[in-house]
């Protein structure tokens, strides 16, 4: 594998020139941030600034499957069904955090999303205060 092949394999679209070495296509999206991005050039290898991302507006947040299993472990590992490895504590801790969090917001009613069938939907369920079942 090349350095190019791997800086490619390192960056995603849009490849715009590079304000560096002046390569056509060649400099892509290599970080992205809370609040903004920077490019890498495929050809010089240099990273260039980027910019700023777009303040996002969410009714809805998504979990994927990897957050919904540490956040089962951190429920486990607090109730002391389970213990974690040391180098995990911090992790899960994190996970149980961020799941207290999500559920603050959803017994929160709020204005602007009386509109949103979604959110009616989930709000309106036990769904976070539902009976544990084991």
């Amino acid at each position: 594998m090349t350095s190019e092949e791997f800086l490619r394999a390192l960056t995603h679209e849009p490849y715009v020139q590079c304000p560096i070495c002046g390569a056509e296509e060649a400099c892509g999206t290599c970080v992205i941030a809370h609040h903004s991005f920077t490019r890498r050039c495929v050809k010089c290898g240099e990273n260039s600034q980027g910019g700023r991302l777009p303040d996002l507006d969410k009714e809805i947040a998504y979990l994927d499957q990897c957050a919904l299993g540490f956040i089962l472990r951190a429920l486990m590992y607090k109730e002391g069904k389970n213990k974690e490895h040391p180098s995990q504590v911090t992790t899960v801790e994190n996970f149980l955090k961020a799941f207290e969090k999500l559920g603050t917001i959803l017994n929160f009613k709020f204005p602007s999303s009386s509109g949103c069938s979604s959110w009616e939907k989930m709000s309106s369920t036990k769904f976070w205060n539902a009976p544990k079942r084991y």
